[in-house]
């Protein structure tokens, strides 16, 4: 039977990490890895839901080994998703609304120009961004 470990252990040969970018990337020490994929140890939740996000697959293959073990494209993050996201919860609130309202400012111009045959952005109601 395949263990845990040793699917986790292929995930992460699969992507050419090491333990240390796994330590990097989802905050998982190598020494908690290691004993994992030697299976002496079982990951918690909290481990197990990290690396499927790493990994880019589901928590059932990491502890079932089910065959599917991919996720659609629209759960998968790339790593500059991650990296956006994470820095935009390090913001404050206000910092996080104020982000918010440029990326529907931006979003708005983009609707704008690509309505336009010109490509100006006419005119954009800024109340409806605040």
């Amino acid at each position: 039977m395949n263990s845990i470990g040793k699917r986790i252990y292929e995930k992460r040969k699969e992507q050419n990490m090491t333990l240390k970018d796994v330590q990097t990337l989802a905050d998982v020490p190598t020494s908690t890895l290691n004993t994992i994929e030697k299976g002496k140890s079982q990951p918690s939740a909290e481990t197990i839901i990290k690396l499927s996000e790493l990994f880019k697959c589901t928590t059932d293959w990491l502890l079932k080994g089910t065959q599917n073990h991919s996720l659609p494209d629209s759960q998968a993050q790339s790593s500059m998703e991650r990296e956006y996201l994470e820095a935009f919860q390090m913001l404050s609130d206000y910092d996080q609304e104020e982000i918010l309202r440029i990326i529907k400012l931006k979003l708005e111009l983009k609707k704008a120009r690509e309505s336009s045959n010109t490509g100006t952005s006419g005119n954009i109601n800024s109340s409806s961004i605040a």
